[in-house]
């Protein structure tokens, strides 16, 4: 009997263990606490707990429900938010995994990472296609510099935002893993930070054929231009029969390169490669500076009145000077940036299309564009950094290779144009 009795009594002391470590379970993660059959709602409470856990089995499944809906189910998401719970960090790294873009709440937009459901969605909707191709991942913090700037500069932007958001079917797709160089400081300190990269964003038909691209950053004005003309050249297109879509978009492309090349001397020649364009010519920094003051930007590139006056003011001057400085550099960059890449990349891809014999798929253009525009074959497994003619006076020229490296897109073509 007693021997009973001491069993009985171990079993209810483990049940009891048992109990108690799944009522902690549910008491401790917000994930399993949710009752409610509405994912929004689930996520909205669970990730308002810091112990919550995006990357949970649970939390995953939700946001997979709420992302099936696409754009609706990111307005959704959004406007049950107030603006207080849309700076919680948990919370927002919620919007990004639904959004498929980090930054997303800022800029409000959905994006696809299969093209093959971004075709589909244009057929249904008779939208284009705006498909971006980058070094590393959009919903990932060390992005290329230039996705970078698209999430933080260009895509928050109202006018951008709201054109994207109502004219297009949006995708991304990584071409290469984004390299990345680590500064050993000392001390157990080291610095991390992507070291280049180059995006382009294509507009495409339903089919995957290419329309148009934009490569690189240019400012927020003169991307809604080019989204402006290329609304234009698909309404014109859907217009007419797929025989005589070739001969538009070629008209189209050349009309613009002679009109870039009307515009300044600096515009690429047509037989001239991009390696062989001075990007450090004098007048790089005139045409930026007459970009800006067409009104492209509101800061210009030349000394602003604000700085002058904080020469007088020592104390304000103390906290503006620096964030002033910054705001300077960045915009007059993406300034110079904008006048290279539009006279000379861009471009030099306006011929491409006007000289083709037939239509480009977006995987004909993509390794194109990076091989001979930015200079960075998607083939080489170093992306142009190391150079046979090169001496650097270090071993192997500091490579070194641990693991086998493939391009997302396979096995890429080599363009066999230099231009």
């Amino acid at each position: 009997m007693n021997r009973l009795n001491r069993s009985v009594s171990v079993a209810a002391i483990c049940f009891a263990a048992i109990c108690f470590a799944a009522n902690s379970a549910v008491a401790g993660d917000p994930v399993s606490r949710c009752r409610t059959p509405d994912p929004i709602a689930c996520l909205i409470t669970a990730a308002s707990d810091p112990d919550f856990d995006v990357q949970s089995p649970l939390a995953s499944s939700w946001i997979d429900s709420v992302r099936r809906r696409g754009t609706a189910g990111l307005d959704e998401l959004l406007d049950r938010l107030s603006p207080e719970q849309r700076e919680i960090a948990t919370i927002k790294q919620v919007i990004d995994r639904v959004a498929a873009q980090k930054d997303a709440s800022t800029s409000r937009l959905y994006w696809h990472t299969s093209l093959d459901d971004a075709k589909a969605v244009s057929k249904a909707t008779g939208k284009p296609i705006l498909s971006l191709r980058l070094l590393g991942r959009l919903d990932e913090e060390r992005s290329c510099a230039n996705s970078r700037f698209f999430r933080t500069t260009l895509y928050p932007v109202t006018t951008v935002s709201k054109r994207l958001r109502s004219h297009y079917v949006l995708h991304w797709q990584s071409v290469r893993e984004v390299p990345l160089v680590t500064i050993d400081m000392g001390q157990g300190r080291t610095l991390v930070q992507p070291i280049i990269g180059n995006s382009v964003h294509l507009m495409l038909d339903s089919n995957g054929v290419a329309i148009d691209a934009m490569p690189g950053l240019v400012t927020a004005e003169r991307f809604v231009q080019w989204l402006q003309e290329t609304d234009d050249l698909w309404r014109r297109l859907q217009s007419l029969d797929s025989g005589l879509h070739h001969s538009l978009i070629a008209r189209h492309h050349g009309d613009r390169a002679a009109k870039r090349r009307s515009e300044s001397r600096l515009a690429i020649a047509a037989d001239q490669a991009v390696h062989d364009v001075n990007p450090f010519d004098r007048g790089w920094v005139e045409l930026a500076q007459h970009e800006v003051s067409g009104g492209k930007l509101v800061v210009k590139v030349e000394q602003p009145i604000a700085e002058v006056a904080m020469v007088t003011t020592v104390g304000k001057s103390a906290v503006e000077t620096p964030l002033l400085r910054a705001v300077m550099q960045s915009e007059s960059m993406i300034a110079r940036d904008t006048v290279f890449n539009l006279y000379v990349l861009q471009t030099r891809i306006d011929d491409w299309f006007a000289d083709a014999d037939a239509l480009m798929t977006e995987s004909q253009l993509t390794p194109r564009i990076y091989a001979n525009v930015f200079l960075m074959p998607l083939d080489d497994p170093w992306l142009g950094l190391s150079r046979d003619e090169a001496f650097v006076a270090i071993g192997r020229d500091g490579k070194a290779t641990s693991t086998k490296m493939e391009s997302p897109l396979g096995r890429l073509p080599q363009s066999s144009d230099s231009h």
